[in-house]
């Protein structure tokens, strides 16, 4: 089979059989300068692209801590293992 027409889950379970993932920290968060100023940017790309403008403060807020938390990830693997990966489960029950 074609691993570029490999599911998602099927993804996850080959990176994770050849242990080139981790699983993604729900608790890493960064007040780092470079992080916020990465957020900064990419929320401004995602407010131009979706045309976003004019949410409350408080969805602004929650999607910049979003965007951190993902960002914050990435950095900390990157760092560890460039060409690592990420992994995170689709069922919000694990």
């Amino acid at each position: 089979m074609d691993k570029g027409l490999l599911d998602n889950d099927s993804k996850y379970e080959i990176a994770k059989e050849r242990k080139n993932s981790t699983v993604l920290r729900w608790y890493k968060v960064s007040n780092l300068e470079l992080i916020s100023r990465v957020v900064d940017i990419l929320y401004d790309e995602l407010v131009e692209f979706y045309e976003l403008n004019g949410q409350r403060k408080s969805t602004v807020d929650k999607l910049k801590h979003h965007i951190g938390f993902f960002v914050t990830n990435l950095y900390a693997v990157s760092r560890r293992d460039p060409a690592k990966f990420i992994a995170f489960p689709k069922n919000r029950s694990v």
